[in-house]
């Protein structure tokens, strides 16, 4: 059923005494002109489909769905102010994306057994919501479905779901209580991340994937495997299947990675504030997205036969990718052996202040300075602008990012709330740039690019000019 509403459907739609409205036929809900104004409203009987959006951040503080409405669509009550409850008739075989994405005061819901998927976000940021009904029906949560909800304390999960989706239930901080049945098959990445009041956790036998840290920042956190479990905990550390290290479930101080794990996931060890030293044995060939970003590491120590190495307190792998930096010095300089900057490399590197970038480099990856609230200047150690050893005397001081030529390629978030960054210029070389990769640079004045760069979504903040070139040929 099409839930898109267009402009010509409002222009030759018919409107009823709240501003809100339908298709001639009177079964689609197109949309409501009055946003502004505290209203209860009583959707109109034979209506089947509540548009995308239709709703969208209107002041609607309570809402009858009559049992004729089929499907809810995509952000359709985003926003609403409802005061409490919102009953959902059986006739609803679908409740769209965010459906009620940040309604603050929703306190409870009930879902009908007619719905077989809980959509992307569809309760996210409803900040008030202590009871959700799900029945038997459901096989899959979405993606965020209940994100940051943070009054939801418990939640029976039938046993007709078998898929959690990333995110879920994340920061749901007063969930006390949550019970996975046998039907379960796949938890996403950060599934219960925030979950700062649960305490035991079981994982069923049934469960045969698990995505990245799904128990970040659950400090309270007692995971128990079942008998049968395809995982295992060695060492306090959650591993899977394939010998992948997931999740850090430990405060310590000193932690050794056992000698089977294989490759350590993404956010495996993200903000374990505690941890100071890591042991790294060879057994482990890969190593994701930087896993120790929030981390307060002094030691990262690797075995004679590592496929790593450590230059200057930078962590990188054999193909030349930077991985994680945890070198507390305001000024880094990095080596000419490194290619690549890998994923959130640099990321919350709080007292960064100017780095050296060799034309070595070919590529910045996806968030790799994000947060790097003090950086204001990169430049290119083969260039007149860097001349020395890398100590702190010898860094060209400007509060410039001057990327290399050498570079093709520059990701999404790169360099997000870099606040101290005033100008940019970047080469012809750079061929992408990555969406909101300079946005947010509250300080950044001018950008200057080549003509054919191809450039993503608010790459660049508001305030700030960017000045063509013309490619050199």
């Amino acid at each position: 059923m099409d839930t898109v509403c267009t402009e010509k459907d409002i222009l030759n739609g018919v409107k009823d005494e709240y501003g809100v409205v339908y298709s001639k036929d009177g079964k689609r809900l197109l949309t409501c002109e009055i946003t502004h104004v505290f209203f209860e409203y009583q959707i109109r009987p034979n209506t089947e489909i509540i548009c995308d959006s239709a709703f969208f951040d209107c002041s609607l503080t309570h809402i009858t769905i009559p049992s004729s409405v089929k499907v809810i669509g995509n952000n359709a009550f985003y926003s609403c102010c409802f005061k409490q409850s919102v009953t959902i008739p059986d006739s609803v075989t679908v409740i769209g994306d965010n459906a009620f994405y940040l309604c603050r005061s929703l306190q409870s819901v009930t879902i009908p057994d007619s719905v077989s998927n809980i959509g992307n976000g569809a309760f996210s940021f409803c900040e008030s919501l202590r009871e959700v009904t799900i029945p038997d029906s459901i096989i899959t949560i979405g993606d965020e479905a209940f994100y940051l909800c943070k009054s939801l304390q418990g939640v029976d999960i039938p046993d007709s779901v078998i898929s959690i989706g990333s995110k879920a239930f994340s920061f749901c901080e007063s969930l006390r209580r949550v019970i996975l049945p046998e039907s379960v098959i796949s938890i996403g990445d950060r599934a219960f991340e925030g979950c700062e009041s649960m305490e035991n956790l079981s994982i069923p036998t049934s469960v045969t994937s698990i995505g990245n840290n799904p128990f970040l920042f659950c400090a309270s956190l007692s995971v128990n495997l079942l008998v049968g479990s395809e995982f295992k905990i060695a060492n306090n550390l959650f591993i899977d299947t394939n010998e992948h290290l997931i999740s850090c479930l430990t405060d310590s101080a000193i932690i050794t990675i056992p000698d089977s794990v294989v490759a350590i996931g993404d956010t495996a060890f993200e903000c374990c504030e505690y941890l100071k030293t890591i042991n790294i044995p060879s057994s482990v060939t890969y190593i994701s997205t930087n896993p120790f970003v929030g981390c307060s590491i002094l030691n990262i120590n690797l075995s004679e036969k590592s496929r790593f190495k450590i230059v200057d307190n930078l962590l990188t792998d054999k193909n030349g990718r930077l991985i994680s930096c945890f070198n507390r010095s305001h000024y880094i300089y990095i080596p000419e052996s490194v290619t690549i900057i890998g994923n959130r490399a640099f990321e919350s590197c709080e007292s960064l202040l100017s780095v050296s970038m060799p034309d070595s480099v070919t590529s910045i990856g996806d968030r790799a300075f994000f947060n790097c609230k003090l950086l204001h200047g990169i430049n290119n150690s083969g260039s007149d602008s860097y001349i020395g050893d890398g100590t702190q005397s010898h860094f060209y001081s400007s509060q410039s990012v001057i990327i290399p030529d050498s570079v093709t390629s520059i990701g999404a978030f790169a360099f997000y709330r870099c606040d101290s960054i005033k100008n940019v210029i970047i080469p012809d070389s750079v061929k992408t740039i990555g969406d909101r990769a300079f946005d947010m640079c509250k300080s950044l004045q001018s950008v200057t690019i080549s003509f054919t760069v191809k450039i993503g979504k608010h790459t660049f903040p508001p305030h700030c000019r960017v000045i063509r070139r013309i490619q050199k040929h």
